[in-house]
């Protein structure tokens, strides 16, 4: 729908009202009056529910990165900021209970990424080269959600952590964090939310029954061969197990069972694709540049997501050592 007319007229649009949202004002978010407004026809009139669900899919896309980069520099600020900062007498990150904080978010960060690059190429191969089959089609259906819920969710919490480690400065808009927090509270909601996320993926389950996410992860844990990485590839090949059988396990309750049980699944589902990616990716650099740092980023998701020890960690008196922090927060090579 063209603003002006061939003729010169403008069209019959009046805009009613600009919402005043919380956060993304760089965007502008409307409502308009239609009124006998002239528009054109783009693409085959049938196919108009087909393209709205196709331009959902980049919509996810879009929103699940932009949750990544928000955590991004969520971190960047907070890395830089705690690095100046002192406090009775020390650099405010070389407190343990702050350098565990920026650990986790690099971590968190390189696991998102990992599920990140292997959606786009994904998404490449099945819209931009064409070659949208049975078998990838779901599997990129189902990452798309995982990447959309939980990617926005990371964007919310990292920029909260960001902003925390600021201390009260944090919340004062000379500093770029309250604009972060804002802009990245939207995205859990847009394009779906969380539960409307786990709801497509439960619903491709069901047509598809996981089998090609499974047999993806397991070809990737193949492809590990790296002496030094075999422990970490047997973990994940153990917990790939327990997901196949959480999958068939959802698929076989009720209906109203599978949907209480759908965002568990989905958050298993991500854990373990983020996490065996993450491990492709650390060969990748240790083959490369003999670089370790993502072995250790790999160590610190497997810490967040599957440690189950009863004592959090207390009794084995966990904290972030000088190497992690360095090799996760400072980006030092760390050598296998």
């Amino acid at each position: 729908m063209p603003r002006t007319l061939p003729n010169g007229k403008q069209n019959n649009i009046t805009i009613r009202r600009l919402k005043d949202k919380l956060g993304v004002r760089a965007v502008a978010s409307g409502e308009l009056i239609l009124n006998k407004a002239v528009g054109y026809l783009i693409g085959i009139e049938e196919n108009g529910f087909k393209y709205m669900a196709e331009a959902l899919n980049v919509s996810r896309l879009g929103t699940g990165m932009s949750g990544i980069a928000i955590a991004r520099r969520a971190f960047l600020e907070a890395a830089i900021y705690t690095k100046h900062r002192e406090a009775f007498g020390s650099k405010i990150n070389q407190y343990p209970m702050v350098r565990e904080t920026l650990v986790n978010m690099m971590a968190e960060i390189e696991a998102g990424w990992a599920t990140t690059a292997q959606t786009l190429k994904l998404f490449d191969e099945v819209h931009t080269y064409n070659q949208k089959n049975e078998e990838n089609y779901p599997l990129l259906r189902i990452l798309l959600s995982l990447l959309k819920y939980r990617g926005s969710e990371l964007g919310v919490s990292a920029a909260k952590d960001a902003l925390e480690l600021h201390g009260g400065n944090g919340y004062i808009e000379e500093y770029v964090t309250p604009r972060l927090i804002r802009d990245a509270i939207v995205n859990p909601v847009w394009e779906g939310t969380a539960n409307i996320q786990a709801l497509e993926i439960l619903k491709t389950l069901s047509k598809v029954s996981g089998r090609k996410f499974i047999q993806e992860l397991r070809a990737t844990l193949n492809a590990i061969d790296h002496r030094e990485l075999m422990a970490l590839r047997k973990f994940f090949e153990q917990e790939v197990a327990r997901l196949e059988t959480l999958i068939v396990h959802v698929l076989q309750q009720d209906e109203y069972t599978q949907t209480a049980l759908a965002k568990k699944l989905a958050d298993i589902m991500y854990d373990v694709f983020s996490g065996v990616h993450l491990l492709e990716e650390a060969q990748y650099d240790v083959n490369q540049d003999n670089n370790a740092r993502r072995v250790l980023a790999v160590e610190q998701w497997i810490s967040l997501k599957f440690d189950r020890s009863e004592d959090r960690g207390i009794l084995a008196n966990c904290a972030i050592s000088e190497e992690i922090f360095n090799a996760l927060v400072c980006f030092e090579k760390k050598e296998l």
